[in-house]
């Protein structure tokens, strides 16, 4: 008597058919967590890409004087010698309240920018006037901001003395700026921008 291959694969898988459920039943299982973990890993990572592009807008490259000041001017001899787009930013942490309610934010981000700033990340030319500040939606809501109100703005200044020098300024110097609020900016055209 001659028996075909799949006559023997058929018995066999009957004769075993305890063991080959289980075995089928690990693959399925094996397979649905890597499926799971590979599609995770790759949503975070879109997630991640998204959040840093929202964050740092068209910044490539960035060169920080750490607690000291650059002159606004080196990002315009920058963009002449290296032929690429700069802006200058002053960035710093402090308290943001809202003048009206006394509603304050502590450890908020400040970003003191410049007239090209919107232009380099490609949100075209807005600019602040003077004593005018740009809030981003996320800090408007919880303030409870509206564009005409005004907010006040507290900031550690920062001085060319090193804070550990002998003669260094008291910690406990901070200013104060009382802005009007001229913008709402949203996530997605810079209003998230932060180091």
């Amino acid at each position: 008597m001659k028996f075909s291959i799949s006559h023997i694969v058929y018995g066999s898988l009957f004769h075993y058919r305890k063991q080959a459920f289980y075995q089928f039943l690990i693959i399925a299982i094996l397979a649905s967590v890597i499926t799971g973990s590979l599609l995770t890993g790759y949503s975070v990572r879109e997630s991640l890409s998204r959040s840093v592009s929202v964050k740092l807008g068209k910044s490539d490259v960035v060169i920080s004087s750490g607690q000291r000041y650059f002159s606004p001017l080196l990002a315009g001899r920058f963009s002449k010698s290296s032929e690429l787009k700069s802006t200058a930013i002053a960035a710093t942490d402090g308290v943001c309240q809202n003048f009206l309610t006394g509603n304050k934010v502590l450890k908020a981000k400040i970003t003191g920018i410049g007239s090209d700033f919107f232009e380099f990340h490609g949100y075209g030319k807005k600019v602040l006037e003077e004593g005018t500040a740009g809030v981003n939606s996320h800090l408007a809501s919880r303030l409870g901001l509206n564009i005409g109100d005004e907010i006040i703005l507290t900031i550690s200044p920062i001085s060319d003395i090193p804070a550990s020098s002998p003669f260094a300024p008291s910690g406990n110097n901070f200013g104060q700026l009382v802005l009007k609020v001229s913008a709402i900016i949203p996530a997605d055209s810079c209003g998230n921008f932060s180091l």
